[in-house]
């Protein structure tokens, strides 16, 4: 990766697109706290003025929770922060112990409730950055291409792809792994992340992700037929086992059957713990960033491979108008697919087509 100083100032001028006066908050983890004093840093140099705030751990979080304390979704101090500051940048951070490999872990995900629908009222603009893992870690490498990737080129792809699927109403996934998914984005928004959040990224969604390079939205949910595979995934709860070799079967926009050669069970315990809703298909991504090319066992960076497909069960409340109820999702990566909408092929075997120039006729 570029130099830290180069870094930051990238994701507050190119991707947050912050001018000289605007206000903002520095949110991680005492991990990151080198991180965070750099961030802030930069803020001043570009004429930004941050405020420091650090997230609690994990540890600490359940520790709490175990005491019996109640979240608090109506902060005053929360809602008084929000209304002055023009954005809010929380750190993905990377805990690591004695003997123990190093994991990611998010902030707190506040600002939350009351606070979270102020931020989409009042425009303050929510990024999420994943910083790389330490030297040694398995995903260093991956998170650290990812993060480097050419955002105007995926730009361009995101565009493509959200012009032709744009109120598609047939739209057909295939994998060489058994996948056969059909549904309809008729009227459903197309939503795409590709490193930048301007003016006209702002009139459809407030929040942004780094590393970026996806395409998604939410199918019409009775239009939800066929079959989708998953080779492989990680539990709802990160880190909590692995689930192989899994055939989830859809009609009208719902779960109806599903099995695996692996961590079958802990679906019927997904859907026994969420909402009664959580079975339906709730979102699909389709990854255009070229530097993540294999699944990892990591949403954030799978979601963004190239030529691949990411679904999830769950609820929609992401894509309302109310911020206050986080949405319950479980992502499944698809793999490398295939991809038609309305009779047009977007992506072949994993290579989106798309963006091609056609031949003109003779």
């Amino acid at each position: 990766m570029e130099d830290r100083s180069s870094f930051w100032k990238k994701i507050l001028i190119d991707s947050a697109r912050l001018k000289r006066g605007s206000c903002v908050v520095v949110d991680g983890f005492r991990e990151q706290l080198d991180e965070l004093e750099m961030l802030a840093s930069q803020c001043y140099v570009q004429g930004i003025y941050p405020i420091l705030k650090l997230s609690l751990s994990c540890h600490s979080l359940e520790r709490i929770k175990n005491k019996g304390a109640e979240e608090n979704l109506e902060a005053r101090h929360l809602l008084a922060l929000v209304n002055g500051v023009d954005a809010w940048i929380s750190i993905f951070g990377w805990q690591s112990g004695k003997g123990k490999k190093s994991a990611m872990y998010p902030p707190e995900y506040q600002p939350s409730g009351e606070a979270f629908e102020k931020m989409a009222e009042k425009k303050v603009k929510f990024i999420l950055v994943m910083l790389p893992p330490p030297e040694g870690h398995p995903l260093s490498d991956t998170v650290r291409k990812a993060l480097d990737c050419d955002y105007h080129q995926i730009s361009h792809l995101g565009r493509k792809l959200k012009n032709i699927l744009q109120d598609s109403e047939s739209v057909d996934i295939k994998t060489e792994y058994g996948t056969r998914l059909h549904f309809s984005l008729k009227n459903r928004p197309i939503l795409v992340e590709d490193g930048v959040l301007d003016e006209e990224d702002m009139k459809e969604d407030f929040t942004l992700a780094l590393p970026s390079g996806v395409v998604c939205s939410y199918p019409v949910e009775n239009t939800v037929h066929g079959t989708a595979f998953v080779k492989e995934a990680r539990e709802y709860v990160y880190g909590t086992g692995e689930v192989k070799d899994l055939t989830l079967e859809f009609a009208h926009g719902r779960l109806v059957d599903w099995q695996g050669k692996k961590g079958a069970s802990s679906i019927e315990k997904f859907l026994e713990k969420t909402s009664v809703t959580s079975d339906t298909l709730c979102e699909v991504c389709f990854g255009i960033n070229k530097k993540v090319d294999r699944y990892v066992g990591l949403p954030n960076i799978d979601e963004l491979r190239y030529g691949g497909a990411d679904i999830a069960i769950g609820n929609n409340s992401l894509f309302g108008k109310s911020r206050t109820t986080p949405p319950v999702h479980w992502h499944f990566s698809l793999g490398e697919i295939s991809l038609t909408a309305d009779g047009k092929t977007l992506v072949k075997d994993g290579e989106i087509v798309c963006s091609r120039k056609q031949k003109s006729a003779l």
